[in-house]
């Protein structure tokens, strides 16, 4: 098997009625929230994802590791039910399946819906452009629902949470009624993250299958 389907892990790589300000003045949710994402420099957190059916079934279930840093960088490692380790340097993006000994490197798409968790590193500023914005609050926790405005979207809907300004969570739901929710725990923001995170070594005898296409 040549290439091991890592779409479910790849969802996170895969990203709110208005505010007020002390004047009164509203305040559009896409305006609300770029301003929260152009706030996160940097994240490191850990985190739960839990794939559930159009009955709410749980398929799946996956948890580890992330760092995002702007612009465009990330790391993503998953500890269960698979070991694997997804990274972005910008320019390219590396996923390792430590499983199957094999990695596969191809250029970085920053198409925010392939990629959700670039809007964490640095795409806030397509927001407005591709998706309509509503803003919902449940006790602590506020919702930013974007919605695509292509009818040819990959999904339905992406919505981010927010705790004030620290992002802990991400959905993504799809046109067959799959929802797929990632939880971020032990959140730290902005804080300057090693750049040998977002680089990648083919560990000695892995299968590398590069398929980069020269820019």
């Amino acid at each position: 098997m040549r290439h091991r389907s890592s779409f479910a892990l790849f969802l996170l790589l895969a990203g709110l009625s208005g505010f007020l300000y002390a004047d009164d003045a509203p305040v559009r949710p896409v305006a609300d929230l770029e301003a929260r994402l152009e706030g996160v420099r940097s994240l490191e957190a850990a985190f739960e994802q839990v794939t559930t059916d159009k009955d709410g079934r749980a398929v799946q279930q996956s948890e580890g590791h992330l760092w995002v840093q702007t612009p465009s960088l990330f790391r993503i490692e998953t500890s269960t039910p698979f070991v694997q380790t997804l990274v972005s340097d910008g320019k390219s993006f590396w996923a390792y399946d430590q499983d199957i000994d094999q990695v596969v490197i191809r250029n970085l798409d920053e198409d925010v819906e392939q990629v959700p968790i670039l809007l964490l590193g640095g795409a806030s500023q397509r927001i407005e452009d591709e998706y309509d914005v509503s803003h919902f609050a449940d006790e602590d926790i506020e919702h930013f629902v974007l919605v695509p405005k292509s009818p040819s979207s990959l999904f339905e809907s992406l919505t981010l949470d927010f705790t004030g300004a620290r992002p802990v969570g991400l959905s993504i739901s799809d046109s067959l009624g799959q929802r797929t929710h990632i939880t971020l725990k032990d959140v730290v923001t902005n804080v300057k993250i090693d750049d040998a995170r977002f680089g990648f070594e083919a560990p000695q005898g892995v299968d590398v299958i590069d398929d980069r296409i020269d820019q």
